[in-house]
């Protein structure tokens, strides 16, 4: 009996320190207080937690819950990106062992909180901590915004011409004359606009469908050509990475025996009616990007991934883009254009639920210290029509 005890102990004991030693980040309970009206499933979305963890911490009766209510959090792996919580000091904390128990700068926890010693803490003390380092994810999600104007600018030199001009830089000169119009007789020393166009803000290089917009970018170096859809029918699952992986200009005709032998559909013999002219394989299952007004084709692309294009784009795209390239599919129901120094805007209806648009529109503008007609913004999501309307004074 006396064994029986002694080993009981030892369990008891033993499970203490498991516990003691698996207490991390995820049991501790951060404190954050709502800036809007906003649901407990979206609140679970943010901080990547089950939202049953958000009922067990708080006794809410609705599932929506009002601005400034402050929401108990636990659970959570790392504090989302540019979202502020209240933390309270528990003993023998200091500054430096909750930067490093939440992943954060120490330093911005002192700032934030106007701490005079980082080691000496209050038990109790209610401190801001706020994560501004991205996630891998976060860095590497795909987005186009804002566009930017470019422009490039020449200063003429002594016995320069604009067609002597258009050579140097190896453009038509047809397009230099359209660029400066407004130049009757080149001096020394002028500025001649030799190229004007805009750039996505993106490290992508491939295609990328944005889909609230229905329309392609094909991306190089961050210039770019876009094309208009047809027909796409939300099928592809967004932000996941596809790949060129043929092409065929004409399914009918001097088809490669290799590559009709891989394609994975029924009646092979009828390709063009479901494939179409120009077609861009994005895989061997008859997904992909096309060209043709066949009906056989439309019913194709609705229970396949296909896109449709009109002619003359498909086969400028068929011309451009190469074997391997990725293809990704994204959801940005707004656009930003920094053009001269204004702000333009275009909403579209996202194709994801519940998008925040308004947050991501000042996450943007944020970096620009412009000031923004917010009525506008307001009218421009609320009409969603994807009309480029100025949003900046």
């Amino acid at each position: 009996m006396k064994y029986l005890k002694n080993y009981s102990l030892i369990i008891i004991i033993f499970i203490l320190l498991i516990s003691k030693n698996s207490f991390s980040q995820k049991d501790d309970v951060v404190i954050y207080i709502t800036q809007k009206d906003e649901s407990i499933f979206k609140i679970a979305e943010k901080f990547d937690i089950d939202y049953h963890i958000i009922l067990s911490e708080n006794f809410f009766k609705s599932n929506y819950i009002k601005k400034n209510t402050e929401v108990k959090i636990k659970g959570f792996k790392t504090l989302p990106y540019k979202e502020k919580v209240f933390y309270e000091v528990k003993p023998n904390e200091d500054v430096y062992k909750i930067a490093k128990k939440f992943s954060l700068n120490p330093d911005k926890i002192i700032a934030d909180n106007n701490i005079k010693n980082p080691y000496l803490l209050v038990i109790g003390t209610r401190l801001l901590l706020e994560n501004t380092k991205k996630t891998k994810s976060e860095n590497t999600i795909i987005t186009i915004n804002p566009i930017i104007k470019k422009e490039i600018y020449h200063i003429s030199q002594k016995g320069e011409s604009l067609y002597s001009i258009s050579q140097k830089y190896n453009k038509n000169f047809s397009d230099i004359l359209f660029l400066n119009k407004n130049i009757k007789t080149l001096f020394s020393n002028q500025k001649v606009l030799v190229d004007k166009y805009y750039e996505l803000n993106t490290n992508f290089n491939g295609l990328i469908l944005n889909s609230p917009e229905r329309k392609l970018y094909l991306v190089r170096n961050k210039k770019f050509k876009s094309y208009n859809l047809l027909s796409y029918h939300d099928n592809f699952e967004l932000y996941k990475e596809y790949k060129i992986t043929y092409k065929i200009k004409n399914p009918d005709k001097g088809l490669d025996s290799t590559i009709l032998n891989k394609i994975i559909i029924q009646n092979k013999n009828k390709l063009s009616s479901k494939l179409g002219a120009y077609w861009i394989g994005l895989d061997w299952l008859g997904n992909g990007i096309h060209c043709t007004n066949g009906l056989n084709s439309e019913s194709f692309s609705k229970i396949n991934k296909t896109i449709k294009l009109n002619c003359n784009d498909a086969l400028d795209l068929f011309n451009n883009i190469n074997i391997n390239e990725k293809f990704i599919v994204i959801n940005e129901p707004i656009k930003l254009y920094i053009e001269d120094n204004n702000i333009f805007l275009e909403v579209y209806k996202s194709s994801i639920e519940n998008y925040n648009y308004k947050d991501k529109i000042e996450d943007i503008i944020s970096k620009y210290k412009n000031k923004i007609d917010f009525q506008k913004v307001n009218q421009l999501i609320l009409k969603k029509e994807g009309i480029k309307e100025k949003i900046s004074f």
